[in-house]
């Protein structure tokens, strides 16, 4: 059994969306997988009905987790040690460890590490493994012939103490062209309206990853 030590499901995370689709991917393949969800379940945001009707989905805080012996867990990140216990550790590193949480990981002697991008640690030779959430077909439904004039800014995991200064640098860049909507990975907080506002504009400028 594959188990992906998951945060809850959120539409607008891509990294946590990614551990959902990885599970997809698990069952295409013939694979048995489960995901453990390490934080509470989100009531407003259900996770997709394909992946809900095909993978066993367990949350730490609503039941006992019992982890086989021959199990494979998978870890992101985030998670610094070995909480499950178990025999078989991956560590799938989506981001440079450290970088969110502050904390280092603990690797155990025989873990394997595997990482989204050749950009995360480009110092050590380790197997890359990059997983695609083409949101391109849902955007179509979106489509505007007529735009509103103006631009607006994307930050995604925003780093609040630059934020001035880069809003500062966008208004230098695009001089008399107005900024008509500022954007956050939580604001709005529907992806729906989030994609609606974007796509209305005639000009989006989106800010480097973590937005440092």
């Amino acid at each position: 059994m594959i188990v992906l030590y998951a945060p809850a499901f959120v539409p607008s995370s891509n990294g946590i969306r990614i551990w959902y689709t990885l599970a997809g991917l698990c069952v295409a393949a013939g694979l048995p997988v489960r995901i453990v969800c390490f934080e509470k379940r989100h009531i407003d945001f259900p996770v997709p009905e394909h992946v809900a009707r095909e993978v066993q989905i367990a949350y730490k805080d609503e039941e006992e987790i019992v982890i086989g012996k021959d199990d494979i867990v998978v870890y992101p990140e985030t998670v610094s040690d070995n909480p499950l216990a178990a025999r078989r550790c991956v560590r799938y590193l989506l981001n440079n460890p450290i970088v969110l949480t502050g904390k280092g990981i603990r690797y155990g002697c025989m873990d394997y590490i595997v990482t989204y991008s050749n950009l995360i640690a480009p110092l050590f030779s380790m197997r890359q493994f990059f997983i695609l959430n083409d949101d391109l077909a849902e955007f179509e439904k979106y489509r505007h012939e007529k735009k509103i004039e103006g631009a607006v800014l994307y930050f995604g995991k925003i780093n609040r103490k630059k934020v001035s200064a880069m809003f500062n640098e966008a208004q230098k860049f695009l001089g008399t062209t107005k900024i008509v909507g500022v954007f956050t990975r939580g604001i709005p907080s529907s992806r729906d309206e989030l994609f609606q506002k974007i796509a209305e504009a005639k000009l989006l400028i989106s800010f480097p990853a973590k937005s440092k």
